[in-house]
């Protein structure tokens, strides 16, 4: 059994566990009540969540094929929902959804598309998801934030109040630092100048990193800040494309933060808001849970959940929590056990790759998509070089590359180059080993 099979059997592990303790305190005062509750459920509520899962999957399907079609136009919407599934599996038993790119890179190379070609497409739908959440939470918060902290229910530590809807607002702030810090980052030179170099710098001094560490943080940073420009003036020069996949991920969130209510109408629950109320609630809610670390949230999600529901599904308590399992089943469970099913029998799923090769992140394969990027880097600064040279007025725009100023662009294509080929020839002889112990073991 190698280091990564490890892993996930310790990230499935520490799941089960947080999943069961959450389950065991939701149940423990009024086990029977509840399950009557969820067994006398409007089944036509019920129905309406199984569409609404479906429905996420094609939309989130659908995103992937329109993005894929900048490179193959044959990808087809039953390869993006499988796609998507086999990530939403990955996604859900790793800490902070950290393997479910990853191995989404890997399928699509199972699926007739190259490794660097994958990069790109899954940094386009990032860019488009982050920008989403971003704007969605810019529209709930001022509608309906102040509403929702009148009546959601507050804890008491150290004698002071506290109220987990506050804890969203952190959220807010990290998805916004996200997405403008990358943005900064690329289409600003002295803040990428600081961050690289001041920054990173300090943190090895400090021995915060170490020599080896730094160096792999400030190839991460570049690399993330290239390709965030790359793939946005990728987006941006085919508007009709990012229109539409914005849409499309739009609704997809208003899918996805329409569960507790629905699930409140069909435990027949005295909701005491309105469907814009419940969204915007859900929406807050998840803010909270994407800073979980644990594989799923599990444990966490439940428990925000009871806090901030238990005053919005009516004065019973066994209604918050019926809807409480109802609506987590729908939103995680139900997808990570779908997906764990096509990832073992989708023959386009990439079982040994995921399973033997212990990679750390998606950043090796977005390095790859990089270096078919440079040559376009190359022309780019060969026009701005003639450029120079005539006399202009204005200050002269800035625009990052990966590359190290005192590095040529031919130097760092070949250093890249050189460092993917022997992380792949490290990934085939482990290929090569674990293939040889079946052949020997059968």
């Amino acid at each position: 059994m190698n280091k990564q099979t490890r892993k996930y059997i310790l990230y499935i592990s520490l799941l089960l566990i947080f999943s069961g303790i959450a389950i065991f305190f939701v149940l423990k005062d009024d086990a029977v009540e509840i399950w009557n509750t969820i067994i006398n459920s409007d089944y036509r509520f019920i129905l309406l969540g199984c569409g609404l899962f479906l429905l996420s999957l094609i939309l989130n399907g659908f995103l992937l094929v329109i993005l894929t079609r900048f490179y193959n136009r044959n990808y087809k919407l039953r390869q993006g929902v499988a796609n998507h599934m086999i990530g939403n599996f990955f996604s859900g038993i790793t800490p902070s959804s950290s393997g479910g790119q990853f191995v989404q890179a890997y399928t699509f190379t199972k699926q007739g598309i190259s490794v660097s070609q994958a990069a790109s497409i899954l940094f386009m739908a990032f860019i488009i998801r982050q920008t989403v959440a971003v704007l969605f939470s810019a529209i709930a918060f001022p509608l309906r934030f102040a509403q929702m902290m009148n009546i959601t229910q507050t804890i008491n530590i150290l004698g002071m109040d506290f109220n987990f809807i506050m804890l969203s607002v952190l959220g807010f702030v990290i998805n916004i630092f996200i997405l403008f810090g990358l943005f900064f980052l690329a289409f600003c030179k002295p803040l990428h100048h600081f961050v690289v170099h001041n920054v990173v710098g300090f943190l090895k001094k400090i021995h915060v990193y170490s020599q080896e560490k730094a160096e792999r943080k400030i190839q991460e940073i570049d690399t993330k800040v290239a390709t965030f420009r790359i793939e946005l003036r990728r987006l941006l020069t085919n508007w009709k494309l990012l229109l539409l996949s914005v849409l499309i991920s739009f609704f997809d969130t208003i899918v996805y933060n329409s569960y507790p209510y629905v699930m409140g109408l069909a435990v027949k629950a005295g909701v005491t808001g309105s469907y814009l109320d419940a969204i915007c609630m859900s929406n807050f809610l998840s803010l909270i849970t994407m800073m979980i670390p644990i594989p799923g949230a599990a444990g966490g999600a439940e428990l925000v959940f009871q806090f901030m529901f238990s005053n919005f599904m009516g004065a019973d308590p066994r209604f918050v929590n019926s809807i409480n399992l109802l609506w987590r089943f729908f939103t995680f469970y139900l997808g990570v056990f779908l997906g764990a099913l096509v990832f073992i029998f989708y023959r386009g799923s990439p079982k040994k790759d995921a399973m033997s090769i212990d990679s750390r992140t998606l950043l090796d394969v977005e390095i790859m998509s990089l270096t078919q990027e440079l040559h376009f880097e190359m022309d780019n600064m060969d026009s701005s070089m003639k450029e120079s040279q005539t006399p202009r007025r204005g200050r002269k725009k800035y625009r990052p590359t990966v590359m190290d100023e005192e590095e040529s662009v031919e130097e760092r294509i070949a250093h890249l180059k050189q460092e993917l080929q022997s992380q792949f020839d490290s990934n085939e002889k482990i290929l090569e080993k674990e293939e040889k112990k079946e052949e020997e073991s059968k």
